[in-house]
């Protein structure tokens, strides 16, 4: 959940980002930080993304969530390049 000003600074940068944005009551908004980081990483030229389809609020054998429990705990994240394991004839061998 951020404030609008959030909201604003990510659309002022990237207006197709608009959608990645739900609005609550109290001029507050959710969100979807892999929407974004998707976004932001496209644009880059990072088409590969694997990974967004949990959420730490509502998955809470998984993750801690501060607004959800009310506590707080740890969690990682982790990227990385993998090596390209082109083939003999130069071409671009994704496996």
């Amino acid at each position: 959940e951020v404030g609008g000003e959030v909201r604003e600074q990510f659309i002022g940068e990237d207006a197709a980002s608009a959608p990645a944005f739900r609005a609550r009551p109290g001029g507050k908004w959710l969100a979807d930080l892999y929407a974004l980081a998707n976004r932001r990483l496209a644009r880059l030229g990072v088409v590969r993304v694997f990974g967004g389809e949990h959420c730490t609020l509502s998955d809470p054998q998984r993750f801690f969530s501060y607004r959800r429990d009310g506590t707080t705990g740890r969690m990682g994240s982790m990227i990385w390049l993998a090596p390209n394991h082109g083939s003999q004839s130069g071409a671009h061998n994704d496996g």
